[in-house]
């Protein structure tokens, strides 16, 4: 290496200062979750207005969804169409998107729980992790504990909380 090829010591520091700085800037606009931006003449050019979200499991149109930053989580779902069977509880819809996310929506589960009473027997299928006072509106012993898959629940059908968002279905 020929001796004139060195750079001096002060443009050395230079290029360093300028590189801190330029991290700085950098680091400072990602971590107030700013976009970065530019003036160009009197107009302002933002960079990364946008984030994606990608949506996967129990929806009818899965993929990536590209929304602007500060867009609730749940205009992404409604975009998504979630099926039926989608359990979507455990989201919080009313979330600010400010970065990517990747999100996949579980199936709800469900039990089987018998109902009996003095006339017949029916299927009910509810939601794991529904309690016995979820289903009616009487006076129940133990209605915070969780029903379980195949028990016998002795209620009258008429007396089934029908007002209740459960994904009920009712079988004869």
């Amino acid at each position: 290496m020929d001796h004139n090829d060195r750079l001096p010591v002060h443009e050395k520091v230079a290029v360093l200062l300028i590189c801190i700085l330029f991290g700085i800037f950098v680091l400072l606009s990602q971590w107030n979750n700013d976009p970065l931006f530019f003036e160009i003449g009197e107009e302002t050019q933002i960079i990364n207005n946008e984030v994606e979200v990608q949506v996967f499991g129990e929806v009818a149109n899965p993929g990536s969804y590209w929304v602007q930053k500060g867009t609730p989580l749940k205009d992404v779902i409604i975009k998504a169409e979630p099926t039926a069977d989608a359990n979507l509880k455990k989201l919080d819809q009313e979330a600010l998107l400010v970065r990517k996310r990747v999100i996949t929506i579980p199936k709800t589960k469900t039990i089987t729980v018998f109902l009996n009473d003095a006339m017949e027997r029916q299927t009910l299928k509810v939601s794991e992790g529904t309690r016995r006072g979820d289903l009616t509106d009487i006076k129940l012993k133990y209605p915070n504990r969780k029903l379980k898959d195949g028990e016998e629940f002795h209620v009258n059908r008429n007396e089934i909380n029908q007002d209740l968002d459960l994904d009920v279905a009712i079988y004869p």
